[in-house]
């Protein structure tokens, strides 16, 4: 609930309030995770929450032009990629991790690209 009134709180464009909501999320599916670290549908949790995250930086990047905001959006971005990435050696790939995974690449290559871009 906390990471979906985020992204509605985005869209709105009520940053603090997006980010504050993402955090909340965050620190919930950290905790849940570590009582029960081998229950795949709480590190999909956590993954959303890394996405919504890094959602909220590369909107803030486009706003503000910010390296720093790419580099933030490129981390969370990254970490969600890693759970996704790694459920493949828990368990076989459904059609869902497989388009969640190829998301999160996008993400990735998406935030890779512009920093590229920045850079130069």
């Amino acid at each position: 609930m906390r990471l979906s009134s985020g992204d509605i709180l985005l869209h709105s464009g009520d940053s603090a309030g997006a980010l504050g909501r993402y955090r909340e999320a965050l620190a919930l599916a950290e905790a849940w995770n570590a009582r029960q670290k081998s229950d795949a549908r709480l590190l999909h949790e956590l993954a959303n929450c890394y996405e919504g995250l890094g959602r909220f930086y590369a909107a803030k990047a486009a706003r503000s032009r910010r390296v720093e905001d790419w580099r933030d959006a490129f981390v969370w971005h990254q970490q969600n990629y890693d759970i996704w990435r790694a459920g493949r050696d828990r368990a076989p790939a459904t059609v869902y991790s497989t388009k969640r995974e190829e998301r999160a690449a996008a993400a990735v290559a998406e935030c890779e690209r512009v920093l590229v871009t920045v850079a130069r």
